[in-house]
């Protein structure tokens, strides 16, 4: 009867020095995926947050137009790194198992004794038909690491081709506004994707479905060619995802879509679990608690309406909040910042006072004072007339308007502060919701 050592030892020669030596078909490029991984995750874990950071600022920034196709584009960014850091996370963990699996098996070669694990005949038979030989075990291990981070790398490519796609036509639209003028968002970003995508799918299509009946060398052929051609220089097709094309090849194209799916569904899932997170509540409706974050509410007091109680997101979510110094006021004058969002105060400017936005010589007075109109300042419920000052967010760079409000005749106790929310100023038939900043003198 053999020993079994000697068969370890035609799967994974020794070394001159003793050491055991690798499995014969380890991936080559397992030290480099390691590094990889290891030295980029750490990184990567701090690019959402500064995603969010810089698309909050840009979408508060930016008129409606715009506003809406940034949302596409923070999408294809956030999906494509959170995508790889996932994807290396995963590979951290299968090359762990992988290296565990190499190292028992050096300690204890021979692979798994059946015999010793008080197994029926039935299960032993079926559970060491499906296992296999441990070299066999170590290879599908080693196999699926590799699988895993080519897969998530190739993903996360498609999403930076959406990502660039959308980041040209923004910046055509841009330079078109600049010289025509605004209002040409919408039509330019549409041709330009429209002119990018059309003619290439178009082509393929063709290419696909009747390019074999094509005379090679003919008008129709080299028609299509000098479509395609241009394309494939910029990258679209297998040639700009090799990882792809290979994946898709072996594997084949639905099954290589289904994997794009489950993974973006995944990532989709991880980022509304986060969003959730952020708000304090667990998802999926099993949070049962107190309501701590409603700015609406008369019964709450979020730390987002206090400066020295924000948290990183207070000052550039979507739509930020106004906010007062602190929850205790012992000056006469209460300072109050309402951040100006041209894409939701823009729209309620236009409709309420259009003649404020054309004033001549550049004064910013009638437009002031027609959002103090709009906002509706007041405190305990009796309108506060004071004039607002244009001033921006030191923390934030946020612009807003800056109102000083007396309350040095308030008696001591609990007040309440509230203004309109900018998403309702725009008269839409519905009644508007106000903010509701509590704090105490």
């Amino acid at each position: 009867m053999s020993d079994p050592r000697e068969d370890v030892a035609s799967q994974a020669p020794a070394a001159t020095d003793g050491r055991d030596l690798l499995p014969t078909h380890t991936t080559p490029t397992w030290e480099m995926e390691l590094l990889v991984s290891g030295a980029t995750i750490f990184g990567l874990l701090q690019v959402p947050h500064l995603l969010d950071v810089a698309y909050f600022k840009l979408v508060n920034l930016s008129p409606q137009a715009y506003a809406a196709w940034l949302q596409p584009l923070f999408v294809y960014a956030k999906v494509t790194v959170v995508t790889l850091v996932l994807t290396f996370l995963a590979h951290l963990c299968l090359r762990g198992y992988w290296v565990a699996l190499v190292g028992m098996d050096s300690v204890y070669p021979g692979g798994i004794r059946w015999e010793r694990m008080r197994l029926g005949p039935i299960s032993r038979a079926r559970f060491e038909a499906m296992s296999g030989s441990m070299a066999e075990v170590i290879e599908r291990a080693d196999n699926r690491a590799t699988r895993v981070f080519g897969i998530g790398f190739s993903i996360a490519s498609l999403m930076v081709m959406l990502t660039t796609l959308m980041v040209v036509a923004m910046l055509v639209a841009l330079c078109v506004d600049a010289a025509l003028g605004e209002g040409w968002t919408n039509v330019v970003l549409g041709s330009v994707i429209a002119l990018v995508v059309l003619p290439w799918a178009f082509a393929s299509i063709v290419d696909r479905k009747l390019g074999h009946g094509l005379v090679p060398g003919g008008r129709g052929a080299r028609a299509v060619e000098a479509v395609l051609k241009p394309y494939g220089k910029l990258g679209m097709g297998p040639r700009s995802n090799p990882l792809v094309a290979l994946f898709a090849s072996h594997a084949g194209r639905l099954r290589f879509a289904a994997t794009a799916v489950t993974v973006i569904l995944l990532v989709m899932l991880v980022l509304s679990v986060q969003n959730v997170a952020e708000r304090h509540r667990l998802p999926l409706g099993l949070y049962v608690g107190i309501t701590a974050d409603d700015p609406y509410s008369a019964n709450t007091s979020p730390g987002g309406f206090y400066a020295d109680a924000r948290g990183d997101f207070d000052g550039t979510g979507i739509v930020p909040l106004p906010f007062i110094p602190s929850r205790v006021v012992s000056s006469p004058y209460l300072p109050v910042f309402v951040p100006f969002i041209p894409r939701l105060h823009g729209a309620a400017l236009r409709a309420a006072c259009p003649g404020a936005l054309h004033e001549a010589g550049g004064n910013e007075r009638p437009r002031l004072d027609c959002l103090a109109r709009l906002l509706d300042l007041r405190i305990d419920g009796v309108p506060t007339k004071v004039p607002l000052d244009a001033t921006s967010d030191p923390s934030s760079g946020q612009p807003g308007v800056l109102a000083m409000l007396p309350v040095g005749a308030l008696a001591t106790g609990r007040h309440e502060l509230s203004l309109n929310e900018p998403d309702r100023l725009a008269p839409d038939g519905s009644a508007a919701r106000r903010y509701r900043i509590p704090f105490w003198k």
